[in-house]
């Protein structure tokens, strides 16, 4: 039976300093699920609904960290704000898209930017631009395309 969430209870006490009882089981599984969305990935037409994605177990510890403190201040976000996202406001040009909150470019609640940096930092997150024409995964930095 596969597990509901990355991290236990006592995972996000030992994380955030939070109090367990506010580590829910929705809360987790909520947080777990955003996690894999927000790695990329996405499940299968013919795999189980609540079946989450990355395998903490073949992960290095770096990356393995990094998950687990992005969902205890995701499930912290959660508590601290009535079960709900912050509302934000986005501006979408294509596919890109530019959010901010409160005159500040933010695209994570506050409780999260450290986490946040720690999932990108650790690899989990493709930061390639994916072309859908040829199936063609290309790498640039930004200091290498220029807009004339």
């Amino acid at each position: 039976m596969p597990s509901n969430s990355y991290i236990t209870s006592g995972d996000y006490a030992t994380i955030t300093g939070g109090d367990q009882d506010d580590a829910t089981a929705p809360r987790m599984k909520r947080a777990s699920m955003l996690l894999d969305a927000r790695c990329g990935l996405t499940l299968r037409a013919s795999s189980e609904d609540d079946l989450l994605l990355l395998d903490l177990d073949n992960l290095n510890a770096r990356q393995r960290e990094a998950a687990k403190q992005w969902v205890a201040w995701f499930v912290y976000s959660l508590a601290e704000n009535g079960d709900s996202i912050q509302a934000e406001e986005t501006i979408r040009l294509g596919r890109f898209q530019a959010t901010a909150r409160e005159n500040r470019n933010e695209i994570v609640p506050d409780e999260m930017m450290y986490a946040d940096q720690m999932l990108k930092s650790s690899g989990l997150i493709r930061r390639d631009i994916r072309s859908n024409r040829n199936q063609v995964n290309v790498q640039r930095s930004l200091d290498v395309i220029a807009i004339d």
